[in-house]
């Protein structure tokens, strides 16, 4: 089931919106990403759950980040806080935080780019704190689904 509805998304962005992102980080974005920004920048996704390549990676999204969000959705600073000051690599770039503060990246180099990866802010091994949840943003997105108690 792939995500149903978006709430609390931010204003609507344009391509120069885009642009200052991608100046910012010094990459293009996926273009799947950026058509999904202009869709909805950011936001609540419902259903939450989303599920990874692994059968471990279940996990629920708390907002995709935003453009010119609040301090605690905007794509800009979040991102630049987590490659700063976590060790969230400069070839992934974080759009979505998790409800356990984890992040969803999504890549920018050339070797991976467009894919999809799980960012933990707690893994006991650091090297083993990122790993990949799709192989691009729209296989991610239909992986949503609600979680049956």
């Amino acid at each position: 089931m792939p995500i149903e509805q978006m709430t609390e998304t931010g204003r609507p962005v344009n391509d120069l919106d885009i642009a200052r992102v991608e100046r910012r980080f010094d990459c293009k974005l996926p273009e799947a990403y950026a058509l999904f920004l202009k869709r909805h920048n950011g936001g609540t996704p419902e259903p939450d759950a989303f599920n990874g390549l692994r059968p471990s990676d279940e996990a629920l999204v708390h907002y995709f980040y935003s453009i010119d969000g609040d301090e605690h959705s905007d794509l800009i600073e979040n991102a630049a806080f987590l490659r700063e000051y976590h060790d969230v690599a400069p070839t992934m770039l974080p759009i979505a935080r998790t409800q356990s503060g984890d992040a969803v990246c999504i890549g920018t180099a050339d070797d991976n780019h467009g894919k999809v990866y799980f960012w933990s802010h707690d893994a006991p091994v650091r090297e083993k704190a990122t790993w990949l949840l799709a192989h691009d943003l729209d296989s991610f997105l239909a992986t949503f689904h609600r979680i049956v108690l």
